[in-house]
């Protein structure tokens, strides 16, 4: 009986469908539904682990060559301007990055640095920051900003923003890999991530073997911590439900 009751306390906590996936997963088996839930937490942990430390490196790599692409950039001909552009293309953006933080919808608000600002308050809906800096910025912005930095496999015009970034930059930074193959390898971790997050079913252990894997290709970062971080997971056996 009690077995009873907690398989319909532990299907109105997942919600019918949930628990339907997981049913359908133990083959019936309503023993072993809790068991695989708490396997998914443990799974989903090991791809965040992954995935948390490849969007830091990702974020550091863009944040360093866009200090150093954005002094570079034409000043002269920009009204009122009278010194080059700073290593800070947050506060002190090139045209392009402007214009990339600016939309022609909304030129006097950038809802890039909106939506950051909001990252920065506290638990109670304050603003902590009211000076914020590159540094904080930085740390906002979300993993979807810094994935746009990549130029989309549709991109085709080199002058304009992020294209020009990337074959003038970016690109040293990726050890000669196309930048479809990067744009693409970054929309896999993204996904990766989200599911991880969100808790979604990670049951079908090869797909979860490969969402790591591919997360954490070394050459397709600079660091090869998210390789080692991926390896340690296996050896702990921590992919396996059965």
């Amino acid at each position: 009986m009690s077995s009873s009751i907690d398989n319909v306390r532990l299907k109105a906590f997942l919600s019918e469908p949930r628990f339907t996936t997981y049913l359908e997963h133990a083959r019936g088996d309503f023993n072993r539904i809790l068991s695989l839930y708490l396997w998914n937490i443990d799974a989903s942990s090991a791809v965040l682990a992954t995935t948390s430390l490849v969007e830091v490196v990702l974020r550091n790599t863009v944040d360093e060559a866009l200090k150093r692409w954005n002094p570079r950039q034409a000043y002269k001909m920009v009204p009122g301007r009278k010194a080059a552009y700073s290593e800070d293309w947050i506060l002190d953006p090139c045209p392009a990055v402007k214009n990339w933080f600016y939309s022609e919808d909304n030129p006097q608000q950038s809802r890039v640095l909106q939506n950051s600002r909001v990252a920065m308050k506290d638990m109670y809906g304050r603003d902590v920051k009211l000076n914020p800096t590159h540094d904080d910025y930085v740390a906002a912005f979300t993993f979807g900003t810094w994935l746009r930095f990549i130029p989309k496999p549709s991109a085709s015009n080199p002058t304009k923003f992020p294209l020009n970034f990337w074959e003038q930059e970016l690109c040293q930074s990726f050890l000669g890999q196309h930048r479809n193959s990067i744009f693409y390898w970054g929309q896999h971790l993204h996904y990766a991530r989200n599911r991880a997050s969100h808790l979604e079913p990670l049951l079908d252990v090869k797909q979860l073997q490969r969402l790591i894997q591919k997360s954490s290709q070394p050459h397709k970062t600079p660091d090869p911590a998210p390789e080692e971080n991926t390896r340690r997971y296996k050896l702990n056996g921590r992919l396996n439900p059965e």
